[in-house]
């Protein structure tokens, strides 16, 4: 209890002390530094990577499947760290400021899945994928295990530069819109592999799906942050934005596919590779408490929050709908980054 007590006796003397010697002219201190630790998760309209439907097979003369179950094959939440890079510099008193930040952020997630037929004679189970089709079974009649194998990779990398405007309404709160010149880069893999065996009947069905989307684009952000101080050296600091990008969009696809057993092997190689120019939109909204304080007559500051970004017809994935079908691509589906985010920085 004595420790944390000390803890408490000490954090308000910084607050107290420290808030008297800040400098409260905006030019004394001309050059700002802060660095972000991201902790986020990934989430997005096409992020699953199939279907299994169970059941019991009726087998009169209309057939149907009882007692069924479906169950969508996800990506579970992987949170992920990131880095974000920020420098400003105040222009002589005019109220405005150049910045440039960078943000850097990769995640991955892996899941496993294996499928087992039941002994049951009429036991009815299938996997759909929209990617590389299906496979079905009953009984014998396919296969009698399923081995799922499926891979997510996402990284942004992103760089911004421009200039805002501090506007006082009053002592306690503060405005400041912001417009820069964006450098966004997206990459986005999608890998599915499956094995389907029936010892039985020797029969086997296996695919090797790899799905590979970039983007690079080039754009402008629009945004307005607000700071408005409840309290002595603690304020709620707030930010929302929208980035409007044109670029080049690539998507390389390739699906493998070995069926064998009472018919002749098949063997099928699809390779799909399509580029072409697209528009991109992005949103950002970001809530959290600043602390500033003073050493040594530079202000220090740090800030807890979090961080919503939403990647507007991000996901285009290519599918297989035959065996020599032409690929051909998914609705486009949006993407959203969230998580924490906490700053620490430094005035000079």
């Amino acid at each position: 209890m004595s420790r944390v007590l000390s803890l408490f006796a000490l954090f308000f003397l910084s607050t107290s002390l420290f808030a008297d010697y800040c400098v409260d002219d905006p030019c004394s201190c001309s050059t700002e530094i802060a660095v972000d630790f991201l902790w986020w998760d990934v989430m997005g309209d096409q992020i699953y990577y199939g279907i299994v439907i169970e059941g019991i097979r009726d087998t009169t003369p209309d057939p149907t499947v009882e007692n069924l179950s479906e169950r969508l094959l996800q990506f579970n939440p992987d949170w992920s760290p990131g880095v974000r890079v920020h420098l400003i510099h105040n222009l002589q008193c005019q109220d405005l400021a150049l910045f440039a930040s960078w943000t850097w952020y990769e995640t991955e997630n892996t899941q496993n899945t294996r499928l087992i037929l039941s002994s049951d004679p009429d036991a009815f189970l299938s996997f759909n994928s929209v990617f590389i089709g299906g496979v079905g079974a009953q009984g014998i009649l396919e296969f009698e295990t399923g081995d799922i194998d499926a891979h997510y990779y996402f990284k942004l990398n992103r760089v911004d530069i421009g200039f805002l405007k501090s506007c006082c309404l009053c002592c306690d709160l503060q405005f400041s819109p912001f417009a820069a010149f964006t450098y966004i880069h997206t990459d986005e893999n999608l890998t599915l592999v499956t094995d389907f065996d029936n010892q039985t009947s020797s029969f086997f069905k296996r695919n090797n799906y790899r799905n590979h989307t970039s983007f690079d684009g080039y754009g402008i952000k629009l945004g307005l942050a607000a700071d408005w101080s409840f309290c002595q050296c603690f304020s709620f600091y707030s930010a929302a934005s929208l980035t409007g990008a044109w670029g080049c969009y690539e998507n390389d696809t390739r699906n493998i596919e070995n069926e064998g057993g009472t018919i002749a092997d098949i063997d099928i190689d699809v390779t799909f590779k399509h580029d072409d120019w697209r528009g991109r939109l992005y949103s950002q909204l970001q809530l959290g408490v600043k602390y500033t304080a003073c050493l040594c007559r530079c202000p220090v500051f740090a800030m807890v929050g979090w961080e919503h970004q939403m990647f507007f017809n991000q996901t285009n994935w290519s599918v297989f709908s035959g065996e020599f079908a032409t690929p051909s691509t998914l609705p486009v589906g949006d993407l959203t980054l969230q998580g924490l985010v906490v700053r620490a920085g430094f005035s000079f």
